[in-house]
């Protein structure tokens, strides 16, 4: 497979793993009322991770799948 395939398919897993986000988010916050709502996001700009969100529980995680990103990506440039 090359670079091109394994692009169009990372598009399409992110929008499927961004619709079932939504739709979890939808479903919690129908069952339960007021709160505070906690959560983060990467996004990537070529091989540089912008990691944002609420909550400190986020920032460890965050920061394993920006690596894992940085990784992959190198290794589809340089390979």
């Amino acid at each position: 497979m090359d670079a091109a395939s394994w692009g169009i398919i990372l598009i399409f897993v992110g929008f499927i793993v961004a619709f079932l986000g939504i739709i979890i988010s939808i479903l919690g916050s129908i069952r339960r009322e007021g709160g505070e709502v906690e959560g983060g996001g990467i996004i990537m700009i070529g091989p540089i991770p912008l990691i944002f969100g609420k909550g400190s529980r986020w920032i460890l995680p965050a920061l394993v799948i920006a690596l894992f990103l940085i990784i992959f990506s190198l290794i589809l440039h340089l390979g």
